[in-house]
C-alpha cells in the first residue's frame, strides 16, 4: 500500500536494530506525515518517497550518540517533513531548469563580445536582439 511502510526500520538491510518504541511511534505518526507529503508535493510517489525520508531522517537524528530529544516530537516530525519536501521541490525546480536549456539556448549563453565579428556573430546577434526585444515586449 503506497503511503504505507510495510517493513520494520529494524528489518531494513543497513539499517540497525530500532531502539524500543520507535517502529510503534513511525507507525502512528507515518499517515499523517504522507498526508502533508502528498499535499506539498502533489504527488503519491513523490510523498512515498520523502515519507520514507523522513523517517529515516529521524531515526538517523534521533538515535545519534548525544543527541537531544526534541520537547514536542510531533511538532520536529512535522518541521522535517516540511523541509524534507521543501527540498524535493528546490531539487525538483532546478532539474526542471536544467533540463530545459537547449543547445540553442546554450549557444546564445556562451557568446562573448568580438571586435571584429563574422557574419555568424552578426546573425546570433541579431537572433538575440530580436528574442531580447520579443521577451521585453518591444
Amino acid at each position: 500500500m503506497i503511503g504505507v511502510m510495510t517493513r520494520p526500520a529494524a528489518e531494513v538491510p543497513g539499517v540497525k536494530a530500532c531502539p524500543e518504541g520507535f517502529d510503534d511511534w513511525m507507525r502512528a505518526e507515518q499517515r499523517r506525515v504522507f498526508r502533508i507529503c502528498f499535499r506539498l508535493l502533489g504527488t503519491r510517489d513523490e510523498a512515498d518517497t520523502a515519507t520514507q525520508e523522513v523517517f529515516l531522517k529521524a531515526y538517523r537524528s534521533l538515535w545519534r550518540d548525544g543527541a537531544a530529544r526534541p520537547e514536542d516530537p510531533a511538532a520536529w516530525l512535522t518541521r522535517v517533513a516540511v523541509n524534507t519536501c521543501l527540498d524535493r521541490l528546490r531539487s525538483r525546480r532546478w532539474q526542471f531548469w536544467r533540463r530545459r536549456a537547449g543547445q540553442e539556448d546554450d549557444a546564445l549563453l556562451n557568446t562573448r563580445a568580438d571586435a571584429a565579428p563574422g557574419p555568424e556573430r552578426q546573425a546570433l546577434s541579431g537572433e538575440i536582439a530580436e528574442r531580447l526585444a520579443a521577451a521585453l515586449g518591444g
